[in-house]
């Protein structure tokens, strides 16, 4: 700490009191600050005496023979140390009563302000919100001497809800679609004086309302060349406001989206898709899927052969380049490629009934 007292008989004589080597032990409700005393004679003197030096409780006693012209004495240790409580204080001062006497005679005080412990570091968030409820977090990182705890102080109530978070705070009870503000503070443990340090936390409950039903899924098709389109796929519902995201897919292979809408890039021309669609509200609600079916653009016309009492659809015999796979990471093409019609003119179409190929009527493109 340094010189805590000066004792001054003259210009020419001084006696210095420093205390040193400070230190806090033990942790509150038991801690302790301790620290060690040593005094000099500074000026321009001489002694021959025997001396007695106090300092609070502390007492050294002994033979002072120094010569004509002496400057300095040098630090003299008095045995023992300071030992007092600390209560519940990041820092306190102590006065103590400090002497000499035999030669020169002369008293005083010193003043001690002790080292100031710092403030604790916290972690702290608001999680889990619900229409009613909602969890604050709340945990100190450190604690300097268990001389700290946290508190949550709400606004709505105007007052302390928690004097010791260590973990979560479920706090119910609450009004859908409000905001609420909660200050998580640093106090001392014994809840004296105010706070040392502070974090405010807002959130608002979620609003309630019914389940959201899918009632319909629009697409819209944007050619990238002439083999090749993108497809834009938005979903309808009974409340678009509190979609919070949806599941697109088929066949196991899904993504999801943030809101209503996604794109699938790159998907051959002539490809019809059987598709799934699930949505997650903003209450974590998960709707049941919607299936529905899309496609991409068509470049030809299929040819149907109504074979005995149903409908068949024609399956081309000519040999031509297969559409090469050029798909979006996200999707699957199950439907067969079509041949590329630059490489034929006529076609000859058959259908399967189960036990034989019948040929359909050949025609011509027009």
């Amino acid at each position: 700490m340094g010189i805590v007292a000066n004792l001054d008989y003259s210009q020419y004589l001084r006696v210095s009191f420093d205390v040193y080597n400070e230190r806090y032990e033990g942790a509150y409700p038991n801690l302790r600050y301790k620290a060690n005393v040593r005094f000099k004679i500074t000026g321009q003197f001489a002694i021959q005496a025997y001396n007695t030096v106090k300092f609070g409780g502390l007492t050294w006693s002994g033979y002072m023979n120094y010569g004509y012209y002496t400057q300095d004495t040098g630090w003299i240790n008095i045995p023992g140390e300071i030992n007092e409580s600390m209560g519940c204080n990041r820092q306190r001062n102590f006065s103590f009563n400090c002497s000499i006497s035999g030669w020169p005679n002369l008293s005083g005080t010193a003043s001690v302000t002790t080292p100031l412990i710092s403030a604790p570091e916290f972690d702290t968030s608001i999680s889990d919100i619900d229409v009613e409820s909602l969890v604050i977090n709340g945990k100190l990182k450190s604690n300097p001497y268990n001389l700290y705890c946290l508190r949550v102080w709400s606004k709505d109530k105007n007052g302390f809800i928690s004097n010791n978070l260590n973990g979560s705070l479920t706090v119910d009870g609450l009004t859908q679609k409000t905001q609420y503000e909660f200050h998580v503070e640093v106090w001392k443990a014994d809840l004296s004086g105010s706070y040392v340090s502070q974090k405010i936390l807002t959130a608002t409950t979620l609003e309630n309302y019914p389940e959201i039903n899918i009632e319909s899924v629009d697409f819209v098709i944007t050619e990238v060349d002439s083999e090749y389109d993108n497809v834009t796929l938005t979903v309808h519902t009974s409340d678009d406001t509190h979609v919070k995201s949806c599941t697109w897919g088929t066949r196991g292979n899904y993504k999801v989206s943030e809101g209503t809408s996604t794109t699938y890039n790159n998907l051959p021309k002539n490809l019809e898709f059987d598709f799934e669609v699930t949505i997650e509200d903003t209450l974590g609600r998960t709707s049941k899927p919607f299936e529905f079916k899309f496609n991409t653009t068509f470049t030809y016309m299929e040819a149907w052969v109504f074979v005995g009492g149903a409908w068949k659809l024609g399956y081309s015999m000519a040999l031509g380049r297969m559409n090469k796979p050029k798909l979006d990471s996200g999707i699957s093409a199950y439907s067969s490629g079509v041949g590329n019609r630059d490489t034929y003119n006529l076609v000859r179409l058959s259908a399967y009934d189960g036990l034989e190929w019948h040929q359909a009527i050949p025609y011509k493109e027009e």
